[in-house]
């Protein structure tokens, strides 16, 4: 029990501080080129530019992907600290992980071959990539508690934020390419419970 109660603290620390860091200029390039090659390999056609509408009803498409991945995230931190009142075991964050890796997203848009748009989707799929991979290093470190573990997580909650602020970049782009301005440009709504 207290090997429990030790192990949650320490992953409610970790997940709860974000450790705030958005990794060096070579680590995320790293990630970004692992996450991306499945978009990479479309044709970017050139075409004429989106309009509103076909900017905005793809937007919202995505934008449904955008809000299921930090749902996970937030869910995670409301688990963990449950953990640390003792309304929730380390056994429930576990499983809560493993449901997590098992979930797919659809991030394919039929017809989305714009520049700005793959850029979109590719940060979608890093963002993804990295809340799977995130649940993974919470798996392991609930598994063994091993700093080794920890510092994986800590790693991961560092990608996961990184690609938060990215996708975020890369949505404003998108939008602004179909003649939007950055004031008209709504933040993406948190998911309601």
């Amino acid at each position: 029990m207290k090997k429990q109660i030790l192990l949650a603290s320490i992953l409610s620390a970790i997940l709860l501080s974000g450790c705030g860091g958005e990794g060096t200029k070579d680590e995320q390039a790293s990630a970004q080129k692992s996450v991306s090659s499945s978009v990479s390999s479309e044709v970017i056609e050139e075409k004429k530019p989106l309009t509103k509408k076909e900017a905005a009803g793809r937007d919202a498409t995505l934008q449904v992907n955008i809000k299921y991945i930090r749902k996970f995230y937030t869910d995670l931190m409301e688990l963990t600290t449950q953990v640390d009142q003792g309304t929730a075991s380390l056994v429930d964050v576990y499983n809560y992980c493993k449901s997590w890796t098992e979930t797919d997203i659809n991030s394919n848009l039929d017809g989305m071959t714009d520049e700005y748009s793959l850029e979109y989707r590719k940060s979608l799929n890093s963002f993804y990539y990295t809340s799977k991979e995130l649940a993974k290093a919470v798996m392991e470190y609930a598994n063994t508690g091993s700093v080794e573990a920890a510092s994986k997580m800590q790693e991961e909650i560092q990608y996961f934020q990184m690609y938060n602020m990215d996708i975020d970049e890369k949505r404003e782009a998108y939008l602004i390419s179909a003649g939007y301005t950055a004031e008209e440009i709504e933040p993406v709504p948190e998911v309601e419970e």
